[in-house]
């Protein structure tokens, strides 16, 4: 068998490698070729990049965009992350769902909450739903925090969750990118990430 080190966190990134690499096996591509092409992959900033904010805090910058797949896929990152302290999200809404939105937003508090992370900040109206949700499914009140905006969010993780590692994730529309940039100025950036288990 062949050994590929991907430079992408996420075992959702794994999955999309190896479709990618069987595609291009049978386009008659040799697997030399495929490993080197998989081995210079980079992440798209905002897709679940990480960065140190001091020596015993990670962000996982994922703000490109969110629907209720990669949502899933993030948090369940976060459930396998192998780290000192706490884990915990800040999650924007999910914009373009529909009808299905408020429903989806549940799903994703629950599953939050399911998976054992340790808090949630939340941004933007839809994501409330998804507060509820999670506290009905076991988080504690004062684990979540609804948020105004995602400068606020960021302010209440570094307050009261100052070591371990949070997911930044929701829709573009939400601006969560402030709440990464709030992160990035309050401490040194490091380029390697933390181990998935």
């Amino acid at each position: 068998g062949r050994r590929v080190e991907l430079k992408l966190l996420g075992r959702h990134n794994a999955r999309n490698a190896l479709a990618a690499a069987a595609a291009a096996f049978g386009a008659g591509a040799d697997w030399d070729r495929i490993q080197q092409g998989l081995e210079a992959i980079r992440a798209f900033p905002g897709r679940l990049v990480p960065f140190q904010v001091n020596a015993r805090f990670w962000v996982l910058d994922d703000t490109y965009n969110a629907n209720p797949a990669s949502m899933s896929a993030g948090l369940a990152f976060m459930a396998d992350l192998k780290i000192r302290g706490r884990r915990g999200a800040i999650l924007g809404d999910m914009l373009e769902l529909g009808v299905k939105g408020k429903a989806f937003h549940r799903q994703i508090g629950r599953l939050a909450a399911g998976l054992g992370l340790d808090y949630l900040a939340l941004v933007g109206p839809l994501s409330a739903e998804a507060a509820r949700a999670a506290r009905r499914a076991g988080l504690a009140r004062s684990a979540t925090r609804e948020c105004a905006g995602p400068e606020e969010a960021a302010a209440w993780v570094l307050a009261g969750w100052p070591r371990g590692a949070v997911l930044v994730k929701g829709s573009r529309g939400i601006c969560l990118e402030r709440a990464v940039e709030y992160f990035r100025i309050s401490g040194g950036v490091r380029r390697r990430g933390p181990k998935q288990g």
